[in-house]
Parts: C-alpha cells; structure tokens; sequence
C-alpha cells in the first residue's frame, strides 16, 4: 500500500511540476516574442550582439582597473 502512494504522489507531483514548466515557458516565448517585435522595429540582431559585447569590455576593463589599481 505504501509503494502506491509513493507513486501516486511522486506522480502528482511530477505533474504539477510539468504544469509549472509549461507555464514558465509560456511566459517566456510571450517575452521572447515582445522583444522579437521590438527588435524588428528598432535594433537589428547584430546590434544586440555589439551592445553585450561592449557590456562586457567594460566590466572587463573595471575589473583590471579595480584588480590592478
């Protein structure tokens, strides 16, 4: 009898698991598909791109000049 529960409530909970997930990735291709439309609209890819990039030089730059400084 106990094997039964333990499977009937790693199966609810895996459920409610999986319906969580869902949930989150439903938000996140909402999210996905707003920043998608605004890209179009206004900065390319490849803008996106250089702009990490170049959030990336700086941290690295202030990270040296804090290191070394």
């Amino acid at each position: 009898m106990q094997g039964f529960c333990l499977s009937t409530c790693s199966s609810r909970s895996m459920s409610i698991s999986i319906k969580k997930m869902t949930t989150r990735s439903n938000r996140v291709q909402k999210n996905l598909a707003v920043l998608n439309k605004r890209a179009k609209g206004g900065c390319s890819c490849m803008c996106m791109l250089l702009s990490m990039v170049g959030m990336v030089a700086l941290v690295v730059i202030i990270w040296l000049l804090v290191k070394y400084l």
